[in-house]
């Protein structure tokens, strides 16, 4: 009896660890396949920026994983790394302390708060309209539109 227990207990956990899986990305197709559209763009400019130097958002892969890189119109680098993508209730991009690379464009706050890593969630809240969201910030951004 306890060995039947226990067997359906490892399966319970196997099975449950395999379904989140599932709902990771692995690469482009993948990430895509979260949004439920194979064309979802990569590049995004950010609309909300009060200051005139909106953050540019590229998706792309590097090294077969997924590297999400945000960079600081006119001011550079503000944020990249390698990222666990993966949708539970919301899409979650996850870059671990490891992977955090910090540019010249974040200031000593963002620095501080991502110097352990960084949480991002990304939500599509209308057709073309992303809103990415961190501890302290949130932007909303539109697809690059090629000129």
């Amino acid at each position: 009896m306890k060995l039947s227990i226990l067997f359906f207990l490892f399966l319970f956990l196997f099975l449950s660890s395999q379904l989140h899986a599932a709902n990771c990305a692995a690469d482009l197709k993948s990430f895509r396949g979260l949004f439920g559209d194979d064309n979802f763009p990569l590049v995004w400019n950010e609309t909300t920026a009060d200051d005139g130097k909106p953050l540019v958002v590229k998706i792309r892969e590097e090294n077969s994983k997924l590297f999400l890189q945000f960079v600081k119109t006119k001011e550079g680098l503000w944020a990249e790394g390698t990222a666990d993508i993966c949708k539970d209730e919301e899409i979650i991009a996850m870059i671990s302390k490891d992977q955090i690379k910090l540019g010249k464009a974040a200031n000593w706050v963002l620095k501080m708060s991502m110097s352990g890593g960084a949480k991002f969630k990304l939500k599509l809240i209308k057709k073309n309209v992303l809103k990415i969201s961190t501890t302290g910030w949130s932007g909303e951004f539109s697809p690059e539109t090629k000129n």
